[in-house]
């Protein structure tokens, strides 16, 4: 059962990672988009998911999961943590602030990292990124660059 509640926290999260960021921070937050899309790439606090505020979001959703199961809502909290933490460090190496190049240098970091370029060259597409590509299938904003 872990398996499949595993399973359905990273589906989950995929699509939360998708709907954040094309209707949240492009739609609702247009400070977060204008800055990070047009004047500072490299600034951190636009680049990084700091663990602990992706945790502090998930907790609502978490607390309505609580009365299915411990396990699932242990399950969603992994699943978010490691998003965080991979979201970080691919959306780092992304804008050249990279841990010595590591990522850079991992196997499926271009089918990551062209995508995400492309969605700074045109902001309507190519949403996913630590996902990659699944949930902009589903929803037709994927483009190839």
């Amino acid at each position: 059962m872990i398996f499949v509640y595993l399973a359905a926290s990273v589906l989950f999260m995929a699509f939360a990672e998708y709907s954040i960021h094309r209707w949240w921070q492009h739609e609702y937050s247009y400070d977060h988009y204008y800055r990070h899309h047009s004047l500072s790439d490299n600034d951190l606090e636009l680049i990084d998911l700091p663990w602990w505020r992706a945790l502090a979001i998930a907790t609502p959703i978490a607390f309505a999961m609580n009365f299915y199961t411990i396990s699932l809502v242990t399950c969603f909290y992994l699943v978010v943590f490691m998003h965080a933490i991979l979201w970080t460090l691919l959306h780092r190496a992304f804008h050249g602030i990279s841990f010595g190049g590591i990522i850079n240098r991992m196997p499926g970091f271009g089918a990551l990292y062209r995508p995400h370029i492309g969605h700074h060259e045109r902001p309507d597409r190519n949403y996913g990124a630590v996902f990659g590509p699944l949930v902009d299938i589903v929803f037709r904003t994927r483009r190839e660059i």
